[in-house]
């Protein structure tokens, strides 16, 4: 028998509900857990930008885009006219990745771009999912041999979580949907971070 539109509005209701519910629990132990470790990453990328580094991201699958939309933050404004901060999301070359998948080079992809960009005040970004990916395993040691300062944020036990780095942020959840709300949400918090200690916002 068809669902009525009355049960089926009770059901749609009820999971957006449930929604709302997860993601305010996880954003409050985002905030409880890292909050101070968001707070000395931006201490981190203003005295880096102080010393003309940059902020470079990369994101795997689908957290790339999350990686290009808070390079964006940083480059525009978050909420206030300000000037550009110095911030790039490795993976933005279609041709590039198309090239190197062609020649068997796919897991270079990053490290390839971050050899030719990297400098040693500059902080490199990584954003993973539960999935091996086997170009950010090797771009995040690589970023150590150039001397950048490295962040991490990643579900807990995935296959990054294990990576040397000098800030982690392990998440308590492997949901695709919840990794793409709790990266950009992560990363709206320290472009604030950061322009409210080089603006006084």
């Amino acid at each position: 028998m068809p669902m009525t539109s009355s049960g089926g509005e009770r059901m749609k209701q009820s999971k957006i509900h449930l929604a709302v519910k997860e993601q305010t629990a996880l954003l409050g132990e985002c905030l409880a857990g890292h909050g101070e470790g968001l707070e000395r990453l931006a201490g981190e990328l203003v005295a880096g930008f102080n010393q003309g580094g940059r902020l470079l991201l990369a994101g795997s699958g689908p957290l790339g885009t999350v990686a290009e939309l808070v390079a964006d933050l940083f480059l525009y404004r978050l909420s206030f006219e300000r000037p550009s901060l110095p911030a790039l999301a490795l993976g933005r070359d279609p041709s590039l990745a198309a090239c190197m998948l062609r020649d068997g080079q796919g897991r270079a992809y990053f490290s390839r771009q971050l050899r030719a960009l990297a400098g040693n005040n500059d902080l490199l970004l990584v954003l993973a999912d539960s999935n091996r990916d086997e170009a950010l395993l090797d771009l995040l040691p690589l970023a150590r041999q150039l001397e950048c300062k490295t962040a991490l944020i990643v579900p807990e036990g995935a296959p990054l979580a294990g990576e040397e780095v000098d800030f982690l942020f392990a998440l308590k959840t492997v949901a695709p949907t919840r990794l793409l709300d709790m990266g950009l949400f992560m990363g709206q918090m320290l472009c604030e971070l950061v322009e409210g200690e080089l603006f006084g916002t």
